[in-house]
């Protein structure tokens, strides 16, 4: 079950902005405005949840509490790299777990 879990939170959302792009691209085009695709691949890679809540929102302008929902999209995408980055560490093989501090273990 926690494969499952991982797989989702790291290909669902860049699944849904890749079903986006294909289907809605009128809406992708008009979101996005002038930004470059440079942004838009390092968002696609890093920070999916931001970007999918950024293009349901409507794109640019970003008013008032559109910024609240950005930080929660913001947020999702931290938690999702904190928790692949915990779980790495706990994958570490035996030889160095010395090298790691105890609590962390």
């Amino acid at each position: 079950m926690c494969c499952f879990a991982m797989i989702m939170v790291f290909f669902g959302p860049r699944t849904a902005l890749f079903f986006w792009w294909i289907v809605g691209r009128t809406s992708w085009d008009n979101a996005w405005g002038d930004a470059s695709y440079l942004f838009k691949a390092i968002g696609f890679i890093f920070c999916p949840w931001t970007i999918l809540t950024f293009l349901a929102l409507g794109g640019e302008p970003i008013n008032d509490w559109d910024w609240l929902w950005i930080g929660f999209g913001l947020l999702a995408d931290v938690a999702s790299w904190a928790n692949f980055i915990w779980r790495q560490g706990r994958d570490v093989p035996a030889a160095y777990q010395q090298y790691i501090p105890a609590d962390l273990r």
